[in-house]
């Protein structure tokens, strides 16, 4: 399974590692940074791209749902908010695929470190998917 979001800010791997770990409910031991150089068997592993503009830390999360049963059903949605709090950052996730509001090219939801979500629009979307800013003047509550 595949979970993913972004982070407005640059986070540093172990903040990042320690944030996933607390929101998912899983001992620090179990996330580990996804590297194609070398194996692991964390029930976590966390892939980390950092960008130069926009959201900065791009982040995907891989695991077993049989290794996790508790979060199985979770979505990036689900993960988001406590990863908000947790960083005291913004977090970008795509929209739920039955969002009928949501144009999936370049709708987002933004998730502040308060809890707040809101439909967000991207801002001059890139082609190729390298800067994603959000226009501010586009935000709806959900």
């Amino acid at each position: 399974m595949t979970l993913g979001f972004m982070i407005r800010g640059e986070v540093n791997e172990e903040r990042l590692l320690k944030a996933v770990a607390r929101a998912l409910g899983v001992p620090l031991n179990e996330v580990a940074r996804f590297s194609i150089d070398s194996e692991s068997d964390a029930t976590i592993l966390v892939e980390i791209i950092h960008r130069t503009a926009g959201f900065l830390t791009d982040v995907s999360l891989y695991f077993d749902p049989q290794r996790i049963p508790s979060i199985a059903t979770w979505s990036s949605i689900d993960v988001a908010p406590p990863i908000a709090h947790d960083l005291e950052d913004e977090v970008l996730v795509s929209p739920p695929a039955d969002d009928a509001y949501a144009n999936a090219a370049y709708t987002w939801y933004l998730i502040t470190p308060d809890g707040k979500r809101f439909i967000a629009d991207e801002l001059e979307p890139d082609q190729r998917g390298e800067v994603i800013e959000i226009n501010r003047a586009t935000l709806r509550p959900t």
